[in-house]
């Protein structure tokens, strides 16, 4: 067995996969493959692309437009995560995502085409996208980002394509959210550490002892430097959440789930994130909470 990595940017990130095989020139092949993959959902998602799907379908709001199956998909998933979630999670945000000053991609935020700037429209409950067989419509003033879902769906879908091509020991990170399977090297199993905040040592490790399918998502307000904002939109308000959660962790066995349900936890705060999971099977779940100045961490679950 040998272990192949491969790094790349992309999705406004830093990007890593690693696969553990006995076959190089099969895995350079799939490399090539993955890495096809990930272009390609970047092109047709991305909202700083003016000609991407979700921008052209955001300029015609209003109307029927015909959408891609996995446009299709991601419409689909949005609509019941955010049941779900109580509304919490909503891709209408983009909006008042822009308002918050998040326009351009990082980190130039304030470099970007007036021509996909929809700041000036407003947000609807997602039961308002009405999908159909080969289409979907929006309201004529909205507009939907799925930034929220994006990476979580797509690490979803790179595991399943390397699940279908026999392999069994890999690991997948799209800019700090995780999916992972089997073992490395030596049959060791899998470990991520959870980084702390404002130079306090790890928050934890996260370790996928039973090697099957594990993904795990963060996220938080801590304000991307230089920036005087973050990118969490609280839905109920159209603003910028006010939480004392600085960060949340999920472990799962759905990237998706763990994407918007950290979103969610910071979103709600402390005092409420628990309810929100109560009924979830998570691996485990991290809290990095603001208290009197200082970070407290709570975290259950496979957490060492």
């Amino acid at each position: 067995m040998i272990r192949l990595q491969q790094n790349a940017k992309g999705l406004g990130s830093n990007l890593l996969i690693t696969l553990i095989t006995t076959d190089e020139e099969n895995a350079q092949s799939t490399f090539k493959q993955l890495w096809a993959q990930i272009n390609a959902f970047e092109q047709r998602f991305s909202r700083f692309i003016e000609n991407s799907e979700i921008s052209n379908f955001n300029k015609k709001a209003g109307y029927q437009n015909h959408i891609s199956s996995q446009f299709r998909q991601l419409l689909e998933q949005a609509k019941n995560y955010s049941i779900s979630t109580g509304g919490l999670f909503n891709p209408f945000v983009l909006p008042a995502l822009q308002k918050s000053g998040y326009k351009g991609s990082w980190p130039e935020v304030h470099n970007f085409n007036n021509k996909i700037d929809f700041s000036d429209r407003l947000a609807y409950e997602a039961k308002q996208i009405k999908i159909y067989k080969n289409s979907a419509q929006i309201p004529a003033n909205s507009a939907i980002d799925f930034g929220g879902i994006g990476k979580g769906f797509l690490l979803d879908l790179l595991a399943e394509k390397l699940l279908k091509k026999g392999y069994e020991n890999f690991w997948i990170s799209l800019g700090g959210d995780i999916i992972c399977h089997g073992f490395d090297l030596d049959s060791k199993p899998w470990s991520i550490t959870i980084e702390g905040l404002d130079g306090h040592e790890d928050a934890g490790i996260i370790v996928n002892s039973s090697g099957t399918k594990m993904a795990i998502a963060s996220s938080g307000i801590i304000k991307r430097k230089g920036a005087n904002w973050h990118h969490i939109i609280d839905p109920r308000y159209n603003q910028p959440a006010k939480t004392d959660i600085l960060v949340a962790t999920i472990a799962t066995d759905n990237a998706t789930e763990a994407d918007i349900y950290a979103k969610s936890m910071v979103i709600l705060g402390s005092k409420d994130a628990e309810s929100l999971i109560k009924t979830k099977k998570y691996y485990a779940t991290a809290l990095q909470i603001s208290h009197n100045g200082n970070v407290m961490i709570n975290k259950t679950g496979n957490i060492q």
